[in-house]
């Protein structure tokens, strides 16, 4: 059988990684896609994240 391509072999995500993300990763650039954020935002984000 061919190797599969697309997103159905994809796997959602755990219930402990999508509790993880809402708490720590998503609230932090809110309603800003992705791609808006910069690697300084990314940087500075990490570092509030480090204490």
């Amino acid at each position: 059988m061919p190797p599969s391509t697309g997103s159905s072999t994809q796997r959602a995500p755990s219930k402990p990684a999508r509790i993880l993300a809402h708490k720590h990763v998503i609230p932090e650039p809110g309603a800003r896609k992705l791609r808006e954020l910069s690697a300084d935002d990314v940087d500075q984000w990490l570092a509030r994240k480090a204490g």
